[in-house]
């Protein structure tokens, strides 16, 4: 990445300022598409698992960008503070001083003789290369370096968020001007009670008409000083729940910010997997797969999606270790089973052959099948059936999570027999296809991958022995 890019980014997030996000995150998407154009053309390993590392992590900046730029206009100062030091954080482990060096192969031709040497400071910079199968390489040099940005928490300042001390003072003169209302209404009601004792005791017709219109005053006045009273203590008390409703708004604030980042997320999540699904390169989906089976725990079914890809050559160590390989359905020399399979491939994909792969019974997909929790209830939920009649009637089986239902998700279960030693033995079979109208993004992403041609069909049978 650029240093007038690193530079503007840092900018933007020192001033609280998000009006150059999109400019910045669609120059970091020039700087995407420059990494996945270099990835046609490098074949170094060491090159490629670097700029691919380069992708995500520009990826990962753009999307806190994105993020930081929307907590901001919605005033969630707390949360923008926070994504900016996310932002600051990637940034640094971006900047580490990076160059490429344009290395020409020896009896290169003149084109290529005269970039020798060159030396490039982004993936963008890299000119394409002069002519079809040019050998040239590109060398990455990388210096570590300490690379901190001072971040501005000033323009971060919550000016959301209460003081809770104030407010408590505002609380306290409240309940004291309520107090000394109080009093002035209990005065209040002892004039009304003499004024009601005097109209009792005193004939007020009787009364010269000055002295009565000044008693019927006083009356009046009385009364609107009560109601004024009355009136000051209804708004202390409205007033006194507004302020007592302001402690707790701190916490209502934390909800929508938790349910806006929930909702982002969310939207994020679904910008990220429609890109994958429509838009990434196969290298981008192979690194991102890769990361999420080991992430996850799933090496099955990370090893399975190597089967049915040409360009890791269908991963034949594997293969050799664990299964018995048959390039043609026919091949099998089972007319029943051959029946079975190209009834099942036809229906799904309309083809008439694929190849079939037969896991071994002590392979690390059959161990794997054995110790999963939905094929252990299978067998469990069988076990009394299977005792009384030795043999079981063809089945499904549903894996429900984790590595197996990567593989299989559903399978069939056939031939289950119970043999006299007391060992169990059955077949698992599945077709290795991705059918159309799939919801999942992986299913979506892998229909795209196989409608492509980079990734195949297989027929999967898995030897299962369980001993007594």
């Amino acid at each position: 990445m650029n240093n007038s890019l690193k530079d503007k980014i840092i900018t933007s997030i020192n001033k609280n300022d998000t009006r150059s996000v999109d400019e910045i995150r669609s120059q970091l998407n020039n700087e995407q598409n420059a990494i996945v154009k270099q990835l046609n053309d490098i074949t170094e390993p060491k090159v490629r698992e670097f700029l691919i590392d380069q992708y995500s992590k520009i990826h990962a900046l753009s999307d806190a960008l994105y993020r930081f730029k929307h907590l901001s206009i919605n005033g969630l100062n707390n949360d923008v503070y926070k994504e900016a030091q996310n932002v600051n954080n990637i940034l640094a482990d971006l900047a580490e001083n990076v160059t490429y060096r344009w290395v020409t192969e020896p009896n290169a031709c003149e084109s290529c003789r005269a970039m020798n040497g060159n030396i490039y400071y982004s993936a963008a910079d890299i000119p394409d290369k002069p002519h079809p199968n040019c050998k040239c390489k590109i060398e990455i040099n990388k210096q570590n370096t300490s690379n901190t940005f001072y971040l501005n928490a000033n323009a971060y300042s919550d000016k959301t968020q209460p003081d809770l001390n104030e407010i408590n003072k505002m609380k306290s003169k409240i309940d004291k001007l309520d107090s000394e209302a109080g009093k002035q209404i209990k005065q209040i009601d002892e004039l009304e009670k003499l004024v009601k004792e005097i109209e009792r005791k005193v004939n007020m017709n009787a009364l010269p008409l000055q002295e009565r219109n000044a008693f019927e005053k006083v009356k009046k006045i009385i009364k609107k000083e009560k109601e004024d009273l009355t009136r000051i203590k209804t708004n202390n008390n409205s007033f006194y729940k507004v302020i007592n409703n302001l402690t707790s708004f701190k916490d209502k604030i934390n909800t929508i910010v938790e349910d806006y980042k929930e909702a982002l997320g969310k939207s994020i999540q679904y910008s990220a997997e429609q890109y994958m699904i429509h838009n990434a390169t196969k290298y981008l989906i192979d690194w991102v797969g890769r990361k999420f089976a080991k992430s996850e725990n799933m090496p099955e079914a990370w090893e399975i999606y190597k089967v049915a890809s040409p360009n890791y050559k269908y991963n034949p160590e594997y293969l050799q270790k664990n299964a018995y390989i048959y390039n043609s359905i026919q091949d099998i020399n089972n007319q029943k089973l051959e029946k079975d399979i190209r009834e099942r491939l036809s229906l799904e994909t309309r083809k008439q052959d694929c190849k079939v792969v037969i896991f071994k019974p002590d392979s690390s997909l059959a161990q794997a099948v054995m110790r999963d929790r939905d094929f252990l209830s299978f067998l469990l939920n069988n076990l009394n059936e299977l005792k009384k009649k030795k043999t079981l009637p063809d089945q499904k089986i549903e894996f429900t999570s984790g590595d197996m239902y990567n593989v299989f998700h559903g399978a069939l279960i056939k031939n289950i027999q119970l043999h006299d030693n007391g060992s169990i033995t059955m077949r698992i079979e599945d077709l290795y296809n991705f059918n159309p109208n799939r919801t999942s993004a992986r299913g979506r992403i892998g229909e795209r991958l196989q409608n492509e041609g980079k990734l195949i069909n297989f027929y999967i049978i898995v030897l299962i022995e369980i001993k007594k």
